[in-house]
């Protein structure tokens, strides 16, 4: 059976659905990006220090740390931005299952009501079709 909210509970499930599917999709995002940072980390760990050369050496390693920690905070600050649109996703993903729920509560208890005046016109129409059945079986006899 369908109410008037049918339409409506259809929209809010595809709309529950898109934001769980955005949500997913960063959840990935997030993942990918820390594993980013964990393999910055990993390369940068392994590049040993100089033990001996000239100044340019060392100034290079210097270089190549000032490089690493401007790559890491760029990476974190993409991963913090992640996080927040994440925070963002789940509490619109709350909104709209609460919206949901909501209207499928209502389209269940109009169902309710259309069903009880279903049953009460049915149980009127039964009545009648007895009290004429009675009445034709007293005017045979």
């Amino acid at each position: 059976m369908k109410s008037k909210f049918t339409a409506l509970i259809k929209i809010k499930e595809q709309k529950v659905e898109e934001v769980s599917i955005q949500l997913a999709e960063i959840r990935n995002a997030i993942v990918l990006k820390k594993n980013e940072i964990a393999a910055l980390n990993d390369s940068f760990f392994n590049i040993k220090e100089p033990k001996s050369g000239t100044v340019a050496y060392f100034a290079q390693k210097q270089l190549l740390n000032v490089a690493h920690k401007q790559e890491q905070n760029l990476l974190e600050s993409q991963l913090n931005s992640l996080i927040l649109k994440e925070e963002e996703l789940v509490l619109n993903l709350k909104e709209e299952k609460l919206e949901f729920e909501k209207f499928n509560l209502l389209h269940k208890e109009e169902l309710r009501k259309q069903l009880k005046i279903i049953k009460e016109k049915e149980a009127a129409f039964m009545d009648e079709m007895g009290s004429v059945g009675f009445n034709q079986n007293r005017s045979v006899v």
